[in-house]
């Protein structure tokens, strides 16, 4: 078996040899990097060769001491590379593994470079690798040791944005391409073994032209690890929810969670908090007519929180949230009919909160909706 704490007689046999090589490592270590289930990364990776793994260890070790790397997990994120370069905290795998997602469909590196902050991008993608971490060493114990992540990896809005370039080489730049190698080779010699899945969604076509100048920096152990698909969510989604059940995956990508926000320096290592299930006993049916929509509006002062749930009846339906006539959160259409939706808001504002349940897109199917919407004094 190849999961993390589940060892084949011959990585079994492989580790006490390891450990007895690294001992002076070993000393230094803490007890998360110390653990079996974070030393047999660096033997799978190097396919159980002693040496080679030994080597591994103690070339990243150095360059973790060269680098300052721990400083790293110290330093806030950057506030404008968490615009420019969004992640989201999304939940756990079915076997608890941490999931996140990157908009990088969002990520002109181009203009980044151009602006002259490829060191600081640089740095930000290792504080993310840091920080991710130290997520997982701090909700890690001997019996339950989280050493690996999920990656969902969302290109929507990247074709776009080529079609605004005046060249698809602008994008494809050396100084794009160069930036993203040299991040793969840092990760596959100091984060070996991190990744256990990674889902490459609305990929557009022209990222057939980048994959091959990006796949040999990859060891055929993370690329067995990738599945990549286009822009079809029916494909897409179906393979996300075999790994990640709902209530894990924000509604955009097929689950639940309506308001699933972009990760915030506030955030810091907690995940982002998530509504409760409410008895669909308590729920409010109304009809929402072909071509209409139905608004739920409600004066609210900063320090509510609002909560809500909602499910349809046989067919899907589209949902927003909105401060006033901003749009905090927009679904084109939510799988309400085969999950129960999901959403929480922390109101940082005075003012006028709605949510809008969208089926001006269907000329002829009234959907039936269930609904529940609670709003509490006093939350932070």
């Amino acid at each position: 078996m190849s999961a993390a704490g589940n060892f084949t007689k011959d990585e079994i046999i492989a580790l006490k040899k390891f450990r007895a090589n690294i001992g002076d490592l070993i000393e230094k270590m803490n007890d998360y990097d110390a653990h079996d289930a974070n030393l047999i990364r660096w033997l799978r990776a190097r396919d159980l060769n002693l040496a080679k793994a030994e080597e591994m260890l103690r070339k990243s070790l150095q360059w973790r001491v060269e680098n300052k790397i721990d400083d790293y997990q110290i330093q806030p994120y950057s506030e404008y590379f968490l615009q420019k370069a969004p992640i989201k905290a999304c939940g756990y795998d079915r076997e608890g593994t941490p999931t996140f997602c990157l908009l990088f469909g969002l990520w002109d590196i181009k203009q980044l470079i151009d602006e002259g902050k490829k060191e600081a991008f640089e740095y930000y993608m290792l504080q993310l690798m840091e920080h991710g971490g130290l997520f997982l060493r701090k909700n890690s114990t001997p019996e339950n040791m989280l050493v690996h992540i999920v990656m969902m990896v969302d290109f929507n809005q990247f074709s776009v944005k080529q079609a605004l370039s005046t060249e698809v080489k602008q994008a494809l730049s050396t100084e794009v391409i160069g930036c993203l190698t040299n991040f793969l080779r840092i990760f596959e010699a100091n984060y070996p073994e991190r990744m256990k899945n990674c889902f490459l969604i609305n990929v557009p076509k022209i990222f057939e032209y980048v994959w091959p100048l990006l796949k040999p920096f990859l060891t055929g152990q993370t690329l067995s690890k990738v599945q990549i698909f286009g822009g079809d969510s029916q494909r897409w989604s179906g393979t996300l929810l075999k790994f990640i059940d709902y209530y894990n995956l924000p509604s955009e990508y097929g689950g639940s969670n309506t308001t699933q926000p972009t990760y915030k320096i506030e955030h810091n290592e907690d995940w982002p908090p998530k509504a409760g299930t409410f008895s669909c006993e308590e729920f409010t049916t109304e009809i929402v007519l072909a071509g209409e929509a139905l608004v739920k509006s409600y004066e609210l002062k900063a320090g509510n929180r609002i909560t809500w749930n909602f499910k349809t009846d046989m067919l899907d339906i589209g949902f927003q949230f909105k401060h006033g006539n901003q749009v905090l959160f927009s679904h084109a259409r939510v799988n309400s009919h085969l999950c129960v939706q999901e959403g929480l808001v922390d109101v940082a504002e005075d003012g006028e909160y709605s949510l809008l349940f969208d089926n001006k897109y269907s000329r002829l199917r009234p959907k039936t909706l269930h609904y529940i919407v609670r709003v509490e004094a006093g939350k932070k």
